[in-house]
């Protein structure tokens, strides 16, 4: 079994502007993406953060969801790879059902993008080539062979 991989969800914040001050929302989603050869689990927490500034004074608010948890079988995802940018790493998966990733904040139908940090861009490969092997056994394909040491 691989060490989870670290992970955070980019989500847009929200600013107003009016009459009673200004406010600013901002959602930060961080979790942890686990492989156990059949079933990937993605396991995370939100943290909302608001600040607001008014006559009355400035009030930062923070509110700490529960961690929530999602299993999702071999058999929905069909692909996962590694986005190499030039300033991040990116870890994106397209599933085969449009309700694969339903309720992970910043998901689309049937598409999950997450954010690696640089440090953790050996454990997301390494858990990408564990998925990719349980797929191909799944599919009834020999796993593919490591070269000899």
């Amino acid at each position: 079994m691989i060490e989870p991989v670290p992970f955070t969800v980019p989500l847009p914040g929200s600013d107003t502007l009016g009459l009673h001050g200004a406010r600013s929302e901002t959602w930060r989603i961080q979790g942890l993406l686990h492989f156990d050869g059949e079933t990937l689990t993605l396991e995370w927490s939100t943290t909302r953060h608001v600040e607001q500034v008014s006559f009355r004074g400035v009030d930062v608010d923070d509110d700490a969801s529960p961690p929530e948890l999602l299993d999702v079988p071999v058999g929905w995802i069909a692909e996962a790879k590694i986005l190499r940018r030039w300033w991040s790493t990116r870890l994106l998966l397209r599933g085969r059902r449009l309700d694969a990733f339903d309720g992970v904040p910043g998901a689309a139908p049937g598409t999950l993008t997450l954010r690696i940090a640089r440090g953790d861009r050996a454990l997301a490969e390494a858990l990408i080539d564990q998925f990719k092997a349980a797929r191909a056994v799944t599919a009834g394909a020999a796993p593919p062979q490591l070269p000899p040491a």
